[in-house]
Order: structure tokens, then C-alpha cells, then sequence
């Protein structure tokens, strides 16, 4: 799946998660797939960028959203999100507050890749 990947920046691996523009069905898929690449790294060792930009998304995905990143907090340690809009300001909120992990919002890949290296 080319929406998810590893990609290098600064020498280090970044797990790009491309949900931009997808329906439900697709951010379903790019989760499954990101969650088996996640979880075969060490605790601790991944570095996650997220594009939702224009993302759409449903109560039962806000659900599995945060089951999937609760099952990850072991495994990231840090987490970017790009794309960021309206409501979808408000859902990470609420994610922020039911799971106690921390992401970084910013408003392209390329500021986000900087954060997530240095």
C-alpha cells in the first residue's frame, strides 16, 4: 500500500500514513496496514506523520481511530499530524484526552518531518 510507508528524513525512518482524502473504507484499510508496520518495530521507535487533509471520517472510525493509536503508544515516539481542519481539530482533541498520547499539528509534511527529527 503506497499511502503507507517508511520514508527517510535526516537519516531517520518516518512512517508517512496518507489518509488525505479518503473515505472511511480507505483510512479502515491504511490503518490495518500501519498497524502491522508499527507494531513489528522496537517500543518506542517510531516516528509517525499523518496526512488527514480532507479526510472523511464517522463515529465508528473516530472508535477505531482510537483503539488503533492506544494499541500504538508503545511502539511511536513521536506522532505528527498534517491537514488539519475544522471538526477534525476537535476529534484529535478528544483522542488527545481518551488515549494520553501527544501529536504535534502542523501545516505541511515538510514542517511536520522537521519536528518529528530533530
Amino acid at each position: 500500500m503506497d499511502r503507507v510507508r517508511f520514508m527517510e528524513h535526516r537519516g531517520r525512518q518516518i512512517l508517512y500514513i496518507d489518509v488525505s482524502e479518503s473515505g472511511i473504507d480507505g483510512i479502515f484499510d491504511a490503518m490495518r496496514y500501519a498497524e502491522e508496520r508499527i507494531r513489528s518495530q522496537p517500543e518506542g521507535s517510531v516516528l509517525t506523520l499523518t496526512n488527514v487533509a480532507g479526510a472523511r471520517y464517522s463515529k465508528d472510525l473516530i472508535k477505531s481511530v482510537k483503539d488503533f493509536v492506544m494499541g500504538n503508544k508503545p511502539y511511536v515516539a513521536k506522532a505528527a499530524v498534517v491537514g488539519m481542519e475544522g471538526l477534525q481539530r476537535i476529534v484529535l482533541d478528544g483522542i488527545r484526552a481518551s488515549t494520553g498520547r501527544e501529536f504535534e499539528t502542523f501545516d505541511d509534511v515538510e514542517q511536520a518531518k522537521a519536528y518529528l527529527t530533530t
